[in-house]
């Protein structure tokens, strides 16, 4: 009976590792892929940092706002969100769905 046993004991803990040992290493890759991408996403969020930071600079809004010859809102253009009317469904106002078409 034991030299049944302990052969087929062997040979479970050995499947057994080698099944383990498969799933380490999907888990190893995964990681590595998420590590990768954090830094792929990090890398594209500094360089949006950056335009944020040119886009942004008070300079260059004053500068295109005169090229477009823009002027200041004046209080009478604001209005509160209260007085804004409550949503309307396409079907009330008789609103058509068109694809646009190149």
């Amino acid at each position: 009976m034991e030299k049944i046993i302990l052969p087929l004991l062997f040979l479970t803990t050995l499947f057994g590792s080698f099944i383990i040992q498969g799933k380490v290493n999907n888990l190893e890759k995964q990681i590595q892929d998420i590590n990768f991408q954090k830094k792929e996403n990090l890398k594209e969020i500094h360089i949006l940092e950056a335009e944020w930071a040119f886009l942004s600079n008070p300079d260059r809004i004053q500068k295109l706002a005169k090229i477009l010859q823009m002027k200041q809102i004046k209080g009478e253009q604001l209005i509160s969100f209260s007085s804004l009317p409550d949503r309307v469904n396409k079907e009330d106002v008789g609103i058509i769905p068109v694809a646009y078409v190149k």
